[in-house]
């Protein structure tokens, strides 16, 4: 269960950094207000700190991993508000272009 909790994490992960490039390649075309330029950084962090945590649960032996289930699924879920929060962000850069 553990296995299964970190690569569906790891696919969030790509699929996040995913939105991060067609983000910053929307505002790097467009004047996009300043403060959603800080909600994605502060999106940015947060996925840091995410990865953080899914890199020490991987790294962890597979008898301690395990334990560490709950908190997998708690690192997949809150990788999957990070994308949806990115979805709504780029969704709103997007519109302002128009």
């Amino acid at each position: 269960m553990a296995e299964q909790h970190i690569r569906e994490s790891e696919s969030h992960l790509r699929q996040i950094d995913e939105l991060f490039a067609r983000a910053r390649k929307a505002a790097s075309s467009a004047a996009v207000a300043p403060e959603i330029l800080d909600e994605v950084s502060k999106i940015e962090q947060d996925r840091h700190r995410l990865a953080q945590e899914l890199n020490h649960i991987r790294d962890l032996p597979a008898h301690e991993r395990a334990a560490k289930v709950q908190h997998g699924e708690g690192i997949k879920h809150g990788l999957e508000a990070i994308g949806l929060q990115l979805e709504q962000l780029l969704t709103a850069v997007l519109n302002s272009r128009y």
